[in-house]
């Protein structure tokens, strides 16, 4: 009979799509890539990460002293039964390390060659080196020439350089 009958449906609850974020993340060149959070956008009324399981974790495309520039931030680790998760990279910047240059000032007798341009710098990590070199205002008369930056360089720091002066003194003669 028609009331007999007991109709069965079976419903098939499907995972709500969770996108996790990596934050934007700065840091300065010498520097451990670090994260800086998650963003989670899917979330289902008062659910928050603390409802997914596992345990947050990250990669990056960047190692401890690679070149100044942008990378990748990876996030994984966390699941849930209740959730289709996808994440979503992030970006890390890596910006110049600022170090400080100081010329020596020098000296050299008027007729003789130049002395080799010298300098200080504090703030090199990693063993890294300057290239190029300083270079001095142009003359070879007696007086004082200012030493400048010229080509020293390296990208990835932010050079603060304080010059100095190449004096070139009278030569002794015996007439």
């Amino acid at each position: 009979t028609a009331d007999d009958f007991t109709l069965y449906v079976e419903y098939t609850i499907a995972k709500a799509k969770l996108t996790i974020t990596a934050e934007d993340n700065t840091i300065t060149y010498g520097d451990a890539p670090a994260a800086n959070g998650v963003t989670g956008n899917g979330f289902v009324g008062s659910d928050s990460f603390t409802d997914l399981s596992g345990e947050l974790t990250y990669s990056y495309n960047y190692e401890q002293f690679g070149n100044v520039g942008t990378y990748k931030i990876t996030p994984a680790g966390l699941t849930s039964d209740n959730y289709a998760i996808t994440f979503a990279d992030g970006t890390l910047t890596v910006n110049a390390k600022a170090i400080t240059v100081k010329a020596d000032d020098l000296s050299k007798v008027y007729g003789e060659a130049d002395p080799k341009l010298t300098y200080k710098v504090e703030g090199l990590v990693n063993g890294d080196q300057l290239t190029g070199e300083l270079k001095r205002a142009a003359g070879e008369n007696v007086g004082a020439y200012a030493i400048t930056l010229g080509t020293l360089a390296n990208s990835n720091y932010t050079i603060t350089f304080t010059g100095a002066e190449l004096t070139v003194t009278k030569r002794d003669v015996t007439i």
